[in-house]
């Protein structure tokens, strides 16, 4: 077993106020539960329970949409292909933006304009995939 199998299928129950990692039969393993109950209705939301709820029902979703996304970014910095590949584009796009040094400048930089941008889109995307 692993981390990211354990938490690979992860649902936060309201009801509950816990998260938990769903298996594939069906089962629900606890992994954490959502507390902070009596300091919310003692504190920033002092008589209103039902706002207090949609709040630590927002922090509970929140925890959940976090660790997926560590879990997504970290299996996309882990693929050697595919890091691989960012590092050609990226790398390409710099050699065609060096070489369009040589034209001149006013040129260079109209046609490196492109170049850049895509070189940032793709750091950008790597990031996020």
């Amino acid at each position: 077993m692993t981390i990211e199998k354990w938490l690979k299928n992860l649902t936060y129950s309201p009801d509950a106020t816990m998260i938990f990692s769903v298996d594939k039969g069906g089962d629900h393993n606890l992994v954490l539960q959502v507390r902070g109950w009596g300091a919310l209705i003692s504190g920033p939301f002092p008589g209103k329970e039902s706002e207090a709820a949609k709040f630590q029902d927002s922090i509970g979703e929140f925890v959940v949409e976090a660790i997926k996304e560590k879990l997504k970014n970290d299996a996309t910095n882990d693929n050697p292909d595919l890091n691989k590949i960012f590092l050609e584009l990226i790398e390409a796009m710099e050699d065609q933006s060096a070489t369009l040094n040589s034209f001149g400048s006013n040129i260079a930089n109209i046609c490196k304009r492109p170049l850049i941008k895509h070189a940032e889109l793709i750091k950008k995307l790597k990031g996020t995939l």
